[in-house]
């Protein structure tokens, strides 16, 4: 089948050269713990969303990768909100800016969103661009408990030498009207991936044979 475009809103400034952290060998998934009883569902929709090729398809899109989150999660009981944010990732060679004023190209949306779980956990699946800009030493998912202290809504720091903020003291305007605007797109999406989840083993085989290469086997 083939995916429905989706726009590619980059939320941010083109990648740059830049100090890439180092990341080899690692999951691309940062999760919370283990013992965290979201761990296993954000685990296994990570798995889901990277073997259909999402995170190739729509991962510099935060508006679809957030939206399609919350729905999932929701379906499973969790309160979730789709929560307007910039970020700021920072190492050694200088600061990221994603979804911030003023970094939109023409036709682009400023703004970025993560999903928000029951108040306290921050999801971000939509780190295309961040991932670009590390020269792909980073990961495409990320799941972490929120801090939600004044304008900060989660702090991160890694051990490959980046820090992460996703703050609230500026969001873009645009960002309710174009979560409105991909959601006839994200219901067939997410039709895809709900056929996907109900017969994984029969849809893995058969792509394994069609397809050696395909982004589903991506790490």
């Amino acid at each position: 089948m083939t995916a429905i475009p989706v726009p590619d809103f980059a939320e941010n400034q083109p990648a740059i050269a830049v100090d890439a952290p180092k990341f080899k060998g690692k999951s691309a998934l940062y999760n919370v713990p283990r013992q965290h009883e979201l761990h296993g569902h954000v685990r296994q929709m990570y798995d889901d969303l990277k073997h259909l090729g999402y995170f190739d398809l729509y991962g510099t899109s935060c508006f679809a990768m957030a939206a399609l989150a919350a729905q999932l999660l929701r379906a499973q009981g969790y309160a979730t909100e789709v929560k307007g944010c910039h970020a700021i990732f920072s190492n050694a060679s200088g600061d990221f800016y994603l979804g911030y004023q003023g970094y939109a190209r023409p036709g682009q949306v400023e703004g970025h969103v993560v999903c928000v779980v029951n108040g306290n956990i921050v999801l971000d699946f939509g780190l295309g661009n961040v991932k670009s800009h590390y020269q792909g030493n980073f990961y495409r998912a990320i799941a972490c408990a929120a801090s939600n202290y004044g304008p900060v809504l989660a702090t991160l720091e890694f051990d490959n030498g980046v820090s992460a903020q996703w703050r609230t003291d500026w969001v873009g305007p645009g960002i309710e009207a174009e979560l409105q605007k991909q959601e006839p797109a994200l219901q067939i999406i997410l039709a895809k991936l709900e056929s996907y989840r109900k017969n994984r083993i029969a849809y893995l085989v058969k792509h394994l044979f069609s397809n050696t290469q395909s982004k589903g086997l991506l790490i």
